[in-house]
């Protein structure tokens, strides 16, 4: 007979409330929106619940239309599932959370339009406001909240022969408009990016023809201006092309600007190539605060592009790049690199930036998000598998990598995922969505969860296994922040390679991450191997690790299997993510592992009660202390205490 400890039961009622849905393996991933046809053109950014609001155009109905999802840090969907629809007939669309859970969005289609959705996705307002006398743009619109002030959009239309026409409107909560206004650029405006000021109203930075980078602003009041009515030159170089590719605030009444322009090695004047990346900050009062020419974060051979800029509570600026050969001519692979800039402009980092990736294959279209502690967390897609994956890095305030060489991977599932998109979830933790090519045929939308050392969720904690008279109890411990469907409990016998499921337990409700079960079907002076199999939410599976068990004759009595009590150490050793930390017991009683810095500092504490007679287990260390702060790079002393027994042993911890 195979029987299920009456603690499982009992252990399902101890936690009553909703638990996260972040799988644990990056083949496997969150399905955002798995409707049939095309999920594309997604946008994503923090909501103001701590989480993800995320928007796409979707094609389950033939035709394009937006819908919208917002996703909580613990991966659970607050609207419903697929996503809410918004509104058909879109072309593009931009959205911006607002207060209360509420949601600006603005899209194209015929003419341009602005809705407000409230916590629940609902349309607040009778009707989409139609702005701009129903004109088609051309770029944009870009809305911009401004939570009980109202909303800023803001849109571009280009006309043969008559150049560029910028278009914004400043509505209320109600939907009222309160203005619009138009201003007028006799030349081509391209890659035109839009950003809050921070004052009620929008910076708009573009590149003229692709020869001149030029700053505009519009105040809350709808008056356009900076410097002068048709804006400002961020750069005097006469170099060209120029590609306006990232725009940021800085603050204080002035914004950020980069740029891709051509070296002036290469003549100054000419085609797509020979790209370098360029930034400036320009001052409230139109001071070109980097030099007339712009700070050079990378002039290399090859071609720089693709560049985003973040700047952190201590004014250093992270640039962040695509990088098409780093010097080396005739490259035909791109890498990601980063440097780092000074409130001056002077680079802080190598010459040329430090790569963020350099793996084999294609790397590029990085996101870029502040981790919330002084440093960076940076996102792109990937070929060094033979096809599209995302992958993530994390950078400190210095600059310094903190997590695997050449990122982690966040999805290597099948087919191609591109287009990356961050979210802060916690203080060194992101959400990362992005575009999702596994079914082969239809593109859909996916999500993960990076924790703040790298790792996605770890799901066994701790497993343990004892025999009593003649039968084998295994105990285990998951992690509690997890949803369960059910465990299933495997196990082959000495000489017999083939695992054989006993048995399946649902899980009918929240428990606090402890189970065990009994196995009563065994022979004495027999050994039998046992792993437990977790099956998630989402359906897929994580595996224990395999505990040896040999069953011996008794009278009943609980049997002491002849083996020492010993801490066996810590694998791997050194780590930079988890490590696991293995033990056995001859004597029952309570074990607890101290974990020490090197000044002799407790750091962390793990403990097991009652632990029996021949119990072999272990403790999963993800490298934080008691409090869930991330530990710094070192050598720490594991001390596990026993029934008549201290042992000692080292880890080293890597970042």
């Amino acid at each position: 007979m195979k029987r299920l400890v009456q603690g499982l039961s009992i252990l399902f009622l101890l936690v009553g409330t909703a638990v996260a849905q972040w799988p644990t393996d990056p083949t496997v991933n969150l399905p955002v929106c798995t409707a049939t046809g095309d999920q594309n053109e997604l946008q994503g950014m923090n909501s103001a619940q701590q989480g993800m609001l995320l928007g796409w155009l979707d094609e389950r109905g033939g035709s394009a239309s937006l819908y919208a999802q917002r996703l909580t840090r613990d991966g659970d969907f607050v609207w419903e599932t697929n996503g809410k629809l918004v509104t058909d007939g879109v072309s593009t669309f931009s959205m911006m959370p607002s207060t209360q859970g509420r949601t600006y969005v603005a899209w194209s289609g015929n003419g341009v339009y602005v809705q407000l959705l409230d916590e629940n996705g609902d349309p607040m307002w009778d009707s989409p406001v139609s702005l701009f006398g129903g004109r088609p743009m051309t770029d944009g619109p870009f809305v911009l909240s401004y939570g009980p002030f109202g909303v800023l959009v803001v849109a571009a239309q280009i006309q043969a022969g008559l150049g560029s026409y910028f278009w914004a409107a400043k509505l209320d909560t109600n939907g009222n408009v309160l203005w619009t206004s138009l201003q007028r650029e006799a030349q081509v405006a391209a890659d035109l990016r839009v950003i809050n000021d921070l004052s009620g109203g929008a910076f708009i930075a573009y590149d003229l023809d692709n020869t001149s980078v030029k700053l505009n602003r519009v105040n809350g009041g709808g008056i356009w201006g900076f410097g002068d009515p048709t804006g400002f030159l961020v750069t005097t170089s006469p170099c060209a092309p120029k590609y306006v590719s990232w725009l940021l605030p800085d603050g204080s009444g002035g914004a950020y600007v980069t740029w891709s322009q051509r070296d002036s090695a290469s003549g100054c004047l000419g085609p797509y190539d020979h790209l370098d990346v360029w930034a400036q900050r320009v001052g409230s009062d139109t001071t070109r605060v980097w030099g007339d020419s712009g700070a050079v974060v990378c002039k290399l051979e090859g071609d720089q592009t693709q560049s985003r800029l973040m700047v952190n509570s201590g004014k250093k600026t992270f640039v962040v790049w695509t990088d098409y050969g780093h010097g080396t001519p005739g490259a035909t692979e791109s890498d990601i690199y980063m440097q780092m800039l000074d409130s001056s402009g002077t680079a802080i980092l190598a010459p040329g930036g430090v790569p963020v990736c350099t793996a084999p294959g294609d790397q590029k279209n990085p996101a870029v998000i502040l981790d919330g502690e002084g440093g960076l967390i940076v996102a792109w897609q990937d070929y060094r598998n033979g096809n599209w994956d995302i992958f993530a890095q994390r950078f400190d305030t210095s600059g310094t990598a903190l997590w695997t060489p050449d990122g982690v991977p966040l999805s290597t599932a099948a087919g191609d995922q591109i287009d990356p998109t961050l979210a802060l979830a916690d203080n060194g933790s992101a959400i990362c969505a992005w575009v999702d090519g596994r079914k082969g045929s239809e593109t859909d939308i996916y999500a993960q969860r990076v924790y703040a050392d790298g790792s996605l969720p770890i799901v066994f904690t701790a497993f343990s296994a004892v025999t009593s008279g003649s039968a084998v109890e295994l105990r285990w411990r998951v992690n509690p922040l997890l949803d369960y469907r059910a465990f299933e409990v495997w196990r082959s016998r000495e000489g017999d390679q083939t695992f054989r499921r006993l048995v399946r337990l649902s899980v009918g409700e929240p428990g606090n991450g402890e189970y065990h079960f009994t196995d009563e079907a065994v022979s004495t002076d027999a050994s039998y191997r046992y792993r437990v199999e977790a099956i998630l939410a989402d359906g897929s599976r994580e595996v224990s690790e395999t505990l040896v068990v040999t069953v011996q004759q008794n009278s009943g009595e609980p049997t002491t299997v002849p083996v020492e009590t010993k801490l066996i150490g810590a694998y791997p050793n050194p780590f930079t993510r988890a490590t696991r930390i293995s033990f056995r017991v001859s004597t029952p009683g309570h074990i607890e592992l101290r974990i020490f810095d090197i000044t002799g500092r407790e750091v962390r504490r793990f403990s097991l009660s009652n632990a029996r007679a021949g119990q072999k287990g272990f403790f999963n260390w993800d490298g934080h202390d008691t409090e869930g702060r991330r530990l710094p790079a070192g050598m720490y002393l594991l001390r596990l205490q026993a029934p008549g027994y201290t042992g000692v042993s080292k880890v080293v911890l890597q970042r």
